[in-house]
């Protein structure tokens, strides 16, 4: 009887499992059902989101390429303006809107619905992603599109309480400057232990009161950081931002930490953070120009050797005729104005107080150094060869000018030209070089490296981790009265100073150099003396990696 029982409730406990075993897998075959549902629901989600995507890229295209002006980086309100249309009406036209309904391209257009669509579009320039994180292109010259439908339809995961998606994407494109540096310091960082820089980030140092560097066109680079000091001051391009930006390119981090400074930039900033800094990630590498050279060249004493002198009345000289110049070219009374032939100088090269020395066109190298305490001047025929002056890397400074009446003007073209156009051409060496870089830049004064270890140099580029450089100021503007130097100084194992009085407005064209210290209560502008190019179009990377997050 027992064992019939037993047999019973065995019996009824399997059909009880089998029951439950329905009821599990019928579960389980609901939840599958729902994770295929919401599988085709994501999948049919991402490919309207690769549409979205190919809608924004190419309406940030068509914005991005009217952020354009030839030969400047400055972009227009009206520019704007034309960029935000374009890239409205490349969105209208994609996704076949009827009109642009309220979107008013006169502004940022912000989450505007397109008339017969289920879309809403986002258009702002500058790129608000940019003004806060890392682009490829600058802000100002960046357009953002967002497309999105708010109320994309799900097909499954409306069984789990969500019948609509907001499924969209935002696409950045813009336009990518090659860099166009009006200054250049080499010299590189010298972590210590603590992570602080030997040189405290500033191997461009504008230092004094009334000291201004104005870069009119073009950015600076430096290997460690730019530092102002007592009032000193750095202009790009007449502070004229966001409409014409320029940077301070720096590899420093300019924190306090790593700086060894409370002060964040290492630079002064006015009230919106201008001039704008711009962190690279690798070493600004020396741009190698090539240095003059002087087979077969006549050989003089200095400026006392009588067979290094021709007449500046000579047909065959090479000398300024406009008044303007010659007038700029007259000594003072006890002056004399002597012409100089081209060649290598043995000895220390002076040019004497009241004395004016006017260099003719072609390649002079200075092995005893020069001083000039009166007027320097080569170059000044608008159009015309100019000059180029080489000197060692050795010992104290080659390059002098070291009291108040002190001028220096080279490759200027006449005294009256102010535009690159009118400035002389490049000389041509011994070798029958052209002296001028692979992008058409002037050569003008050029400081040879030294063979020494403590150059710094490992072949031709800056050596981060076994040197310091030389000390010297090989290149030394002390107190001058005026200094023009137009093309390029390049002196890249020397470190550059130029101290000029509180009344020079001088200016150069591009330095090259381990670093440079300006002060002396002097304004000196500066200009990239080339082309600055158009900038190339492409879509950025913002906005578009995995994960990565964009500004509204």
């Amino acid at each position: 009887m027992m064992t019939k029982g037993l047999a019973y409730l065995s019996a009824t406990h399997r059909a009880s499992e089998r029951g439950q075993t329905l009821v599990v897998v019928a579960l389980v075959f609901v939840i599958l059902l729902g994770f295929a549902g919401l599988a085709v629901d994501v999948s049919s989600a991402l490919s309207t989101r690769r549409f979205e995507r190919s809608v924004a890229d190419a309406a940030s295209l068509a914005g991005a390429q009217d952020l354009q002006t030839s030969k400047s980086k400055a972009v227009t309100g009206q520019q704007r303006i034309d960029a935000r249309t374009h890239a409205l009406m490349s969105v209208v036209n994609q996704l076949k809107a009827t009109s642009t309904g309220s979107c008013n391209p006169t502004s940022d257009i912000s989450d505007c619905p397109l008339p017969d669509t289920p879309y809403r579009v986002s258009i702002k320039t500058p790129a608000p992603t940019c003004l806060v994180s890392t682009c490829d292109a600058d802000a100002n010259h960046s357009v953002q599109v967002a497309v999105h439908n708010p109320a994309w339809s799900t097909a499954f995961a409306r069984l789990f309480g969500q019948p609509t998606w907001d499924v969209g994407i935002t696409s950045v494109a813009g336009l990518v400057f090659a860099n166009k540096y009006a200054v250049i310091t080499l010299q590189p960082p010298a972590p210590k232990p603590n992570l602080t820089d030997g040189n405290l980030c500033k191997d461009l140092n504008v230092n004094g009161t009334n000291t201004i560097l104005k870069v009119v066109i073009g950015d600076i680079g430096t290997n460690t950081s730019a530092a102002t000091t007592l009032s000193g001051l750095i202009v790009l391009n007449d502070g004229d931002y966001p409409n014409n930006p320029y940077f301070i390119d720096h590899f420093d981090d300019i924190s306090s930490a790593s700086c060894g400074t409370n002060t964040n930039p290492t630079w002064s900033v006015d009230s919106n953070g201008n001039p704008p800094g711009k962190k690279i990630d690798t070493l600004i590498q020396d741009p190698n120009y090539a240095y003059a050279q002087f087979p077969g060249a006549p050989r003089f004493q200095d400026e006392k050797d009588a067979a290094s002198k021709i007449p500046c009345s000579d047909p065959s000289v090479q000398f300024p005729t406009d008044l303007t110049t010659t007038a700029f070219l007259t000594p003072q009374a006890g002056g004399t104005l002597t012409c100089y032939k081209k060649g290598v100088y043995e000895k220390p090269f002076t040019v004497s107080n009241k004395d004016i020395a006017y260099l003719m066109p072609g390649a002079y190298s200075f092995l005893g150094g020069m001083k000039v305490d009166s007027i320097l001047a080569g170059g000044m025929v608008n159009g015309q060869p100019g000059v180029v002056l080489v000197f060692p890397q050795v010992g104290g400074p080659q390059f002098l000018a070291n009291n108040s009446n002190s001028v220096i003007v080279l490759n200027t073209g006449s005294y009256s030209c102010t535009l690159d156009s009118c400035r002389a051409t490049a000389a041509v060496d011994f070798a029958g070089n052209l002296m001028k870089t692979a992008t058409d830049l002037v050569l003008t004064v050029e400081v040879q490296r030294a063979a020494a270890p403590n150059a710094c140099f490992s072949g031709t580029n800056p050596d981060n981790t076994n040197c310091r450089p030389v000390q010297n100021h090989i290149v030394k503007f002390t107190a001058g009265k005026l200094v023009q130097i137009a093309g390029v100084i390049y002196g890249p194992s020397d470190n550059m100073n130029i101290t000029g009085g509180s009344s020079q407005t001088g200016f150069v064209g591009q330095i090259v150099s381990w670093s440079v210290v300006y002060t002396g209560g002097s304004t000196l502008s500066q200009s990239y003396p080339g082309a600055l190019g158009n900038g190339i179009l492409r879509l950025d990377r913002a906005c578009s990696g995995p994960g990565t997050a964009c500004s509204p």
